[in-house]
């Protein structure tokens, strides 16, 4: 594995690389603690297929530098510069969590600079139902968070709690202090950038193959979800798994990398 440091827009970005091949880049979400580095124990296990992998710190995130404005439409337009500063010939998408929202509206408005979309549990691109609330970052509350507090917020996250070793923990919380833990309040704090018209409801608008996986134990309640959207979408690819909870790629790493693999061999055929 290689890491760089770049510079796209005026920024140091931290990126992940591993393979060569045909490329696919690696977005991760929005919550507190996310970062490129939650790809890690993906990126060779995917590679290993014949593929080139990447995946990178976005603005804010990490030890990326923040960014000039911290809306989600700021961050779209970054991932295709980062697609640019790399050179990747049309790339498969992969969006873990709000990292979906990006791939499909990076999808959506240019489709010809990608080659197929793969989300991992991004809950606004399902229909809602009665669980499907809008959920407050817990770094609204104003104070930066402890130890138990991150401890917490990973339980709620993952399925397989064995996963938050103390020195797990300890090397997750420290992504989500300081310069972290300020930008994730700027990021709660910015206005704009978000769709007139919710994404989910402009699914049909895609004109790239695209994939959709959910973790049954996830919050929201994704598995009836999931029903509706496949009525309102047949065309589209849904699948859940089980015992799985937000994050995908921690809980059932080798499904999902599998899942990654195929559907990038798939597209590339």
């Amino acid at each position: 594995m290689i890491e760089t440091a770049l510079e796209v827009d005026g920024l140091r970005v931290r990126c992940f690389e591993e393979g060569q091949g045909p490329s696919v880049l690696l977005v991760h979400g929005g919550t507190l603690g996310f970062s490129g580095a939650m790809w890690l124990q993906n990126l060779a296990p995917i590679a290993s297929h014949g593929f080139r992998v990447i995946a990178y710190d976005q603005p804010g995130f990490g030890h990326s530098d923040p960014p000039p404005n911290f809306t989600l439409s700021y961050r779209e337009q970054f991932l295709r510069r980062i697609v640019n500063k790399l050179a990747l010939n049309r790339p498969v998408l992969v969006g873990h969590s709000q990292g979906g929202q990006l791939v499909v509206g990076a999808g959506l408005s240019n489709p010809e600079e990608f080659s197929a979309l793969i989300v991992l549990g991004t809950g606004s691109l399902l229909p809602p139902n009665a669980a499907a609330k809008k959920e407050i970052d817990p770094v609204v509350a104003g104070s930066e968070p402890t130890m138990e507090n991150v401890r917490t917020l990973l339980k709620a996250n993952l399925h397989d709690h064995k996963l938050i070793t103390e020195e797990f923990l300890s090397e997750y919380y420290s992504g989500c202090i300081g310069a972290n833990f300020t930008n994730a309040k700027s990021r709660v704090q910015a206005s704009g950038g978000n769709p007139s018209v919710p994404l989910w409801q402009k699914l049909s608008e895609i004109r790239l193959p695209c994939k959709f996986i959910y973790g049954r134990q996830d919050r929201g309640g994704p598995a009836e979800r999931i029903q509706i959207a496949r009525q309102r979408y047949p065309y589209l690819d849904f699948e859940l798994f089980e015992n799985c909870h937000h994050i995908l790629q921690w809980d059932q790493p080798q499904l999902v990398e599998e899942r990654i693999a195929s559907f990038a061999r798939l597209v590339n055929s």
